[in-house]
């Protein structure tokens, strides 16, 4: 997967390390049982740009996808691991996938 242009721009700020570093403690958090609002609201920079990536992957602010009723830990990791992806990391193999609806 080619990164997205957020984590272009975020790269070309030289903030791309950071970035991808707060988003694994985000994954960590939602593994834990957290949830995505939880996990990035901490009231840190790296928070609201970590926010900034997960609602760019959705194409929809991620506190108002993550507040539907039945949302699952496991489409809140995905939603995690796509952003890692978006950002360059390496995908992992098999599992859930949040897409956009479109085959």
């Amino acid at each position: 997967m080619s990164k997205s242009p957020y984590a272009v721009r975020a790269e070309r700020k030289g903030q791309l390390v950071e970035l991808v570093d707060f988003l694994r403690q985000v994954r960590a958090e939602v593994d834990a049982g957290g949830t995505l609002s939880a996990a990035v609201a901490d009231g840190t920079l790296w928070g609201w740009r970590a926010r900034q990536a997960l609602s760019h992957c959705l194409g929809e602010p991620v506190a108002t996808w993550d507040a539907q009723p039945g949302r699952t830990q496991l489409e809140r990791l995905a939603l995690v691991v796509r952003a890692l992806a978006e950002c360059g990391e390496a995908p992992c193999r098999g599992g859930w996938r949040v897409g956009d609806g479109r085959p």
